[in-house]
């Protein structure tokens, strides 16, 4: 099985599909198969954690003391006319067969060896169903080919189906399979989950309205040489990696069944047994200033929870001393002894000539907010950028990328475009922080995706606080080893991906919004504060 995840083109998926459409042994043989896995998943939904039994899903002894798990749960199907509406009406046997009472509600021509396998309540006019009377609604109406928005009255339908969870097939309906887009006013379907088949498709690593994705695998009982899933990853090189830092969903993820995970590598948090402040990573940050000192604080104390290394602080402040007085004060970047990685820009104001001195150097730079639009205006730092040897990475929020480039398209697009005009290494923030990595090893840029798995981590001076992750992870890494990178003449970029400093800030924005009563709005200095907890807790979940 494969169990890194990656996304592809709604052509590849296509293509790949048609193989074992043409090799099925009898009609829809090939639905019937994804149409199981989307009523496990539903069956999932509605039973919970109280599903499992063991390491299985469904417990044979279980199932036959009670052959219908299912009885007094309710299911609405909204079924389109194409193949996704095919799985749903499948799916609504298989629930019907444990025991569920299905509907299906019938927005157009159907499928109709599905239609007719179908043996529950049909309905044809969307006034004839209330989406609160149900326990599920499962969205069978465009998926994979969904490029246009929902009709208002199937988009006010799910819309009113609030405090009911909804299960999406393949593609929730109304959002661009390829570039994750959907009508401005929302004309689309925002479901819990989505289950999807083989392999991601570039909506789900782009819109978080795709909600927890679920990958099941299809296709293994059809002669062909390979299932979905091994067929598009040995026809298509991938080149977008994705991962979700939390999952905040309760739906227990059926055996064999995929879906997103944490980037972390666990060694990069373990003191070396004969580790120092100075094996373990010198960081140098150069935030802050009069006007803004507590970017300086959330930047330095993010690097100081970080790393267990040493931490200089570039200035005067007496606000980042104060609050962290582990730090190392030098009024200058020249007064720094020697560093292995180094932040420059939040809140510091106009810093060009000292971004200019660090991209002299030949440690991994961390370029953020002012340092960003000190470079968007001055191309001559653009072109020592381009030269630089060492690892470069520039984190900019949609409005700073804008100013540093008019690449269009999708997020992979442009962080693609900017990766590969600037030579270096873009990772560009949201809910779903897209991250392109450009090397002279590659043709193009490998491009890496990480879901926050929620929205707490939106707050000011957040960004800051990633800041200083992403450096002093890069500063760990170059101390132990950039000589034996160096030496092996290897893709260093592999190595300083930022995607695991994303990652372990979602996480620690995570837990900072936890109460002993639910989540609640957090701030950024508490997300530093939890930069350890959630350290521990990647580290359980390696």
């Amino acid at each position: 099985m494969i169990t890194l995840m990656s996304a592809f083109p709604r052509s590849i998926i296509r293509r790949c599909e048609q193989t074992l459409l043409d090799a099925e042994q009898f009609p829809d043989q090939l639905m019937q198969d994804a149409a199981s896995k989307v009523a496990e998943v539903a069956e999932a939904m509605l039973l919970g954690p109280t599903l499992f039994v063991g390491p299985d899903l469904f417990d044979e002894d279980a199932e036959m003391d009670d052959p219908a798990p299912l009885a007094g749960y309710s299911v609405l199907l909204v079924v389109g006319s194409g193949g996704n509406g095919g799985d749903a009406l499948y799916a609504g046997r298989d629930l019907a067969a444990r025991g569920a009472e299905v509907t299906a509600l019938i927005l157009t021509k159907a499928q109709k060896r599905a239609l007719d396998a179908f043996p529950g309540r049909i309905v044809n006019r969307i006034d004839a169903v209330d989406p609160r009377d149900f326990d599920l609604l499962v969205d069978g109406v465009a998926g994979l080919g969904s490029t246009r928005p929902l009709a208002g009255e199937v988009a006010h339908l799910f819309a009113g189906s609030i405090g009911v969870p909804v299960l999406s097939i393949d593609v929730p309906s109304g959002i661009d399979a390829d570039t994750g887009t959907f009508h401005p006013e929302g004309l689309a379907v925002f479901p819990d989950v989505t289950i999807t088949f083989g392999a991601l498709r570039y909506a789900h690593v782009i819109a978080p309205e795709c909600g927890e994705v679920i990958v099941a695998d299809i296709g293994e009982d059809i002669p062909v040489d390979g299932t979905l899933q091994r067929l598009l990853y040995s026809s298509h090189r991938p080149l977008t990696e994705a991962h979700r830092a939390v999952h905040t969903a309760t739906t227990p993820i059926p055996p064999g069944m995929l879906t997103l995970e944490p980037a972390h590598d666990m060694f990069i948090f373990q003191p070396h047994p004969r580790g120092n402040k100075y094996t373990n990573g010198v960081v140098a940050v150069l935030a802050g200033s009069e006007q803004y000192p507590g970017a300086g604080v959330l930047t330095t104390l993010a690097a100081l929870n970080t790393n267990s290394g040493l931490t200089y602080y570039v200035g005067d402040s007496p606000e980042v001393i104060s609050a962290c007085p582990e730090v190392v004060m030098r009024p200058r970047l020249e007064d720094v002894e020697r560093f292995d990685a180094a932040v420059i820009g939040p809140g510091r104001g106009d810093c060009s000539e000292e971004l200019a001195a660090l991209l002299r150097t030949k440690v991994p730079l961390v370029i953020d907010a002012d340092a960003l639009t000190a470079l968007a205006n001055n191309d001559l730092l653009k072109q020592a950028v381009r030269r630089r040897e060492a690892i470069t990475i520039l984190t900019p929020h949609e409005g700073e990328f804008k100013r540093l480039s008019d690449a269009t398209g999708t997020p992979l697009e442009r962080a693609a475009a900017l990766a590969t005009d600037l030579k270096c290494i873009v990772l560009l923030k949201g809910r779903i922080t897209t991250i392109a990595e450009w090397a002279d090893s590659v043709q193009a840029p490998l491009l890496t995706t990480v879901d926050a798995g929620s929205s707490w981590g939106s707050v000011p001076g957040s960004g800051d606080v990633l800041a200083g992750v992403i450096a002093a992870l890069c500063a760990n890494v170059h101390a132990r080893m950039g000589f034996i990178l160096d030496l092996l003449d290897v893709c260093q970029e592999n190595y300083y991906s930022p995607a695991t400093a994303v990652s372990l800030h979602a996480t620690a924005a995570y837990l900072s919004a936890q109460t002993p009563y639910g989540p609640a709005p957090t701030r950024a200095t508490k997300i530093a504060e939890s930069i350890g907890s959630a350290i521990a807790m990647q580290n359980r979940g390696s």
